[in-house]
């Protein structure tokens, strides 16, 4: 019984991580200026700067914003992983169960 249990779950993960390396995420800071793209599992795939829209001159503002867009991005997809998460949890329970994890805090 467990072991049919953990194999699905262990095919359920595989298949939820190859979903989430599916999801693009994009975002971008100052109206454009960089726009970024990353996927659900926190890996970047794109970053396209704007040279009309920044000062190609102040490297500490190009740090900045790539800092702040980086990290809103990664939050993105950690929520994103999240939810995938409690929504692959949730559909293993037996019926009834399904809002086990709110016992949890989840």
């Amino acid at each position: 019984m467990f072991d049919n249990l953990l194999g699905d779950f262990k095919g359920r993960q595989e298949a939820l991580q190859k979903n989430l390396e599916n999801i693009i995420i994009r975002d971008d800071v100052e109206d454009g200026a960089i726009v970024m793209e990353v996927t659900a599992t926190g890996q970047v795939q794109s970053i396209k700067l704007d040279p009309s829209k920044l000062d190609m001159n102040d490297p500490e503002q190009l740090e900045d914003l790539l800092l702040v867009l980086t990290n809103r991005l990664l939050h993105k997809a950690a929520q994103k992983q999240q939810e995938a998460s409690n929504s692959m949890m949730k559909e293993m329970m037996p019926p009834g169960m399904g809002d086990i994890a709110k016992m949890f805090g989840q």
